[in-house]
Order: C-alpha cells, then sequence, then structure tokens
C-alpha cells in the first residue's frame, strides 16, 4: 500500500506534465502570474500549493471567495485540505486599508501574522489582495501593497505568488504590462 507521501508525489508529477509552465520559485521569491482566465489561475495555484507542500511547507492563501472555494475543491481531490490556510482577500483589505491605503501596521497585523504564524522556511502565500485593490481603480494602494509584501519578505522566508488578471494590466498600462511598476515589484513574472 502506498503512503499519501508517495501519491501526492505521483499526482503532482501528472500536475506538472499537465501545466506546461514552470514553476521555479528560488531564488525569485515575489513571483507575478498574469493570468487570461480563472482555470488558468487555478492551475497556478493548484500547483503552487502542491509545490508547497512537496516541499513541507503549508500556503497561506489569501483570496477571493469563489477562488477559495474552487481551490479547496482542488485540494479535496488531493486529499490535502490541510495544504493551505484560506483566507478572504476583502476580509483582510478590509482591516489593513484605511481611507485606500495600506497601514504597514495593520498589514503586519493581518498578513504578516498570518505567515509568521508557520516557522522559517516553512510557509508560502499566495495573494489576490493587490489586485483586488487594482480593479477597484486603487492603483496607488496595490503598489503601496506590493511594497508591504517585499518589505515583509525580507524578515520572513516566504515565497509569494500574486496574480493579476492580464487583461486588467493591458487595459490599465497599455501593451506592455511587463513593464508596468506593478510587474517592477515582482522578482519574477509568469505568463
Amino acid at each position: 500500500m502506498r503512503g499519501l507521501g508517495d501519491w501526492s508525489s505521483d499526482a503532482l508529477a501528472r500536475l506538472r506534465r499537465r501545466t506546461a509552465r514552470p514553476l521555479v520559485v528560488s531564488p525569485p521569491q515575489h513571483v507575478l502570474h498574469l493570468y487570461s482566465d480563472d482555470e488558468e489561475l487555478l492551475d497556478r495555484l493548484e500547483q503552487w500549493v502542491l509545490t508547497g507542500r512537496e516541499r513541507g511547507q503549508r500556503t497561506v492563501v489569501f483570496a477571493t471567495p469563489a477562488r477559495r472555494q474552487a481551490l479547496r475543491s482542488r485540494l479535496q481531490l488531493w486529499s490535502l485540505e490541510d495544504a493551505a490556510e484560506l483566507f478572504d482577500a476583502q476580509t483582510a483589505l478590509d482591516r489593513f486599508v484605511v481611507d485606500g491605503v495600506p497601514d504597514p501596521v495593520l498589514f503586519e497585523s493581518v498578513v504578516g501574522a498570518a505567515v509568521r504564524a508557520f516557522p522559517h522556511g516553512q510557509v508560502r502565500a499566495y495573494g489576490e489582495m493587490v489586485a483586488v485593490l487594482w480593479r477597484e481603480g486603487n492603483v496607488q494602494g496595490a503598489l503601496e501593497l506590493e511594497e508591504l509584501w517585499n518589505a515583509l519578505q525580507r524578515t520572513v522566508d516566504c515565497p509569494l505568488l500574486c496574480a493579476y488578471p492580464d487583461a486588467d494590466l493591458r487595459t490599465a498600462e497599455g501593451d506592455h504590462p511587463q513593464r508596468t511598476p506593478v510587474c517592477e515589484a515582482h522578482d519574477h513574472l509568469l505568463r
């Protein structure tokens, strides 16, 4: 009888064959995924969580209700519901954004506390709070939130995957989203 570790390694290998893009996280620690549809994003997010599990890491996820439910369903198929801690992106934003501006102290008490709840090197994160701010038209708030994530990462070993709809950046920034301040706030860009 195979153990869970054998089964999840086989499953992860099948997922990697299905997903053509590599999921290299080290040395890049702050990764931006520009996606064209939700299924593509969910594939990337599922792979992010499964890779973290393979490396002995839990994933702290700040996502919309629909994305959290979809991820929860996918993780249940793998019997890996415990691989991620799921938080509501809007609720988190409501706790640390004041008058449209992310407050660094409140960010630390909400996001920093969630990340620091795990031992050094045993956590990774996914966040779409910046995309929520961007979509609301709060571009400056989104950029400031990216910088708060960067500051947190200077103190905690926590790879971070962010995701924005490709169309949102193209609409706001023209035809070359890789040249935007959003993209420049990240170590690596995935499409």
